[in-house]
C-alpha cells in the first residue's frame, strides 16, 4: 500500500515542467476523482489505475501531441521510480515503459496551451476551474476571472447539451497585452439563424442565442463559425 497523496504529488512534480503547474494539478485531481480514490492508501493495482487515468488526462488536456507524449513518459518514469510492492521494474512493466529511459527536453511555453475534452458534466467543472486558474496566473482581477470562467462553463455546457461532445482549448496570450484565448469546437448540428441571433433579432427556443450574445458582449474579441450539420467553432479573447 502507498499513500495516494504521495503518488499524486510525485506525478504532478514529474509533469509540471512540461504541462505547467495549473494543468498538472488539474490532471491529478480529475484522475483521483474518476478513480474513486477517496482513501488515504492505495494498492499497487489502484496506483496503476490512477497512472492510467492520468495518462488519459494528459492526452486530453495537453493540445500538442509531442508535449503530451513527453509528459506521459515523465509520468511513467516517476511511477516506475517509486517502490510499489512489486518494485520499480514491476511498476514500469505495468505502465509499458522503461524506468531508466531518459525523458526528452521540456517544450518551451509549457502550460500556455490546454485542451479539455468535453464528454460529460464533470468536464464542465474541470474547464471552469482551469480557466480561472489560468486567468489568475495571467494577472486577471478576481471579478474578471469569474466572468471568463463563467463564459467557458456556458460554452462547454452548450457543447454537451446540443452537440454531445467537443472540446474547449485555452491559450495564454503573452504577446503585447496579456490575455486568454478560448476556442470552443464541436461537430454538432450547427446553429440555424446565426446572423439573426448575433444581431439580437432572434432568440432560439433553447436560449442558446442569449448565451452567444452575452459571450460576445463580455469578451474583447469574438468570432463564430457555424454550419448546419457540420458543427460550430467559437474563438473569443479576453485581455487582463
Amino acid at each position: 500500500m502507498v499513500p495516494v497523496a504521495r503518488v499524486s504529488d510525485a506525478a504532478v512534480e514529474a509533469i509540471r515542467p512540461i504541462t505547467g503547474g495549473i494543468v498538472a494539478r488539474s490532471i491529478a485531481t480529475v484522475a483521483v476523482t474518476k478513480c474513486g480514490l477517496d482513501v488515504e492508501y492505495a494498492s499497487q493495482a489502484q496506483v496503476m489505475d490512477l497512472a492510467a487515468a492520468m495518462e488519459s488526462g494528459i492526452r486530453s488536456f495537453v493540445a500538442e501531441p509531442e508535449r503530451a507524449e513527453e509528459a506521459v513518459h515523465a509520468l511513467r518514469n516517476a511511477i516506475a521510480a517509486m517502490s510499489l510492492g512489486g518494485g520499480a521494474e514491476a511498476a514500469a512493466s505495468a505502465l509499458g515503459a522503461s524506468a531508466g529511459a531518459p525523458a526528452p527536453g521540456a517544450a518551451q511555453g509549457a502550460g500556455d496551451l490546454c485542451r479539455i475534452e468535453l464528454r460529460e458534466e464533470y468536464d464542465i467543472v474541470t474547464a471552469r476551474g482551469i480557466t480561472r486558474e489560468m486567468c489568475g496566473a495571467l494577472g486577471f482581477a478576481a471579478v474578471e476571472q469569474v466572468k471568463v470562467a463563467t463564459i467557458v462553463s456556458e460554452l462547454a455546457r452548450n457543447i454537451i447539451a446540443y452537440a454531445g461532445r467537443g472540446s474547449i482549448e485555452l491559450r495564454a496570450i503573452r504577446e503585447g497585452r496579456k490575455g486568454i484565448e478560448v476556442k470552443a469546437v464541436d461537430n454538432g448540428p450547427g446553429i440555424p439563424d446565426l446572423d439573426a441571433i448575433m444581431e439580437g433579432a432572434y432568440n432560439s427556443r433553447s436560449g442558446m442565442g442569449i448565451g452567444l450574445v452575452g459571450t460576445k458582449r463580455l469578451m474583447d474579441e469574438f468570432e463564430i463559425d457555424s454550419v448546419p450539420g457540420r458543427g460550430t467553432t467559437i474563438i473569443a479573447r479576453k485581455f487582463a
